[in-house]
């Protein structure tokens, strides 16, 4: 296959299956370690992500591989591993919302903060961090996750 069409297959994966292949040898090698493979995983992985939190005003957009010279590959890796957190405290600068990060994930949970059944000030301790561990530790419901 050509390379742009190895790219298009292998986005129909997994990162970490691409990841993976990359082991793989030969054709399939040299596309699940390509740019345009990797910018296409960006992009169905993170672009979601990217225009919910520009369309919240939180701080989440990532640099551009060509300016920070680095590959599709490894900005999907950082941007991966570090969107949630930067997100939820860029949420709670003001100190006008409760952003919170769980699983992954940002919530604004400004409006649910007064019925949080284990109070307000819970839900402020851990504002604009990634509260998954706390989230965990403390056995929440079905109806909470």
């Amino acid at each position: 296959l050509p390379p742009e069409l190895w790219a298009h297959a292998l986005a129909a994966l997994s990162a970490k299956d691409v990841a993976g292949l990359a082991a793989a040898g030969g054709d399939v090698t040299a596309a699940a370690q390509s740019d345009a493979c990797w910018r296409l995983l960006f992009a169905r992985d993170f672009a979601p992500v990217v225009e919910a939190c520009a369309s919240k005003g939180l701080p989440c957009a990532p640099p551009s591989p060509t300016f920070t010279k680095t590959s599709w590959k490894r900005l999907y890796s950082r941007f991966g591993s570090s969107w949630a957190p930067r997100a939820a405290l860029g949420g709670c600068l003001e100190g006008e919302r409760v952003v919170v990060a769980l699983h992954g994930r940002v919530y604004d949970l400004t409006a649910f903060a007064p019925e949080h059944p284990g109070s307000t000030d819970t839900l402020l301790d851990f504002a604009g961090t990634d509260a998954t561990d706390f989230f965990e530790a403390v056995g929440h419901s079905s109806h909470a996750r």
